[in-house]
């Protein structure tokens, strides 16, 4: 009922993408999701082979964060406000946790804050 060659589901959100007038991607942008990509798909071997020295709790949080970071990083590839939005989020809550369990350090928030800023100066050519 739903399949491709039916139309359904795939074919209205195909419709609904080609629909949309095109963006074009900052260059600032483009550069923010190629080191998020490098940054979550780095941030995977190292917290697991870090796993055993680490709260039991830890290494699942870090590789939840990674999943929502390249979420977020297609978000912004395909220059989605929503990206922006989640991606500060997550931040937030990473640097709330790395507070609270004494983990926090200033230098862990300048990357993520520069990367915001540049995010927010330019949602008004996301959609």
């Amino acid at each position: 009922m739903y399949g491709v060659r039916g139309g359904g589901w795939a074919s209205v959100l195909a419709s609904s993408a080609m629909n949309e007038p095109k963006v074009e991607r900052p260059t600032a942008i483009t550069v923010i999701c190629v080191l998020m990509a490098i940054g979550a798909v780095a941030t995977i071997p190292i917290v697991l082979a870090a796993s055993s020295q680490l709260p039991g709790w830890y290494t699942p949080f870090v590789l939840a964060s990674a999943a929502v970071g390249l979420v977020c990083m297609v978000g912004l590839w395909t220059m989605r406000k929503w990206a922006v939005y989640v991606y500060t989020a997550m931040t937030l809550i990473g640097q709330v946790v790395l507070f609270a369990t004494g983990l926090w350090v200033a230098q862990s928030i300048i990357i993520p804050a520069i990367a915001i800023a540049v995010m927010f100066s330019q949602l008004g050519k996301m959609r």
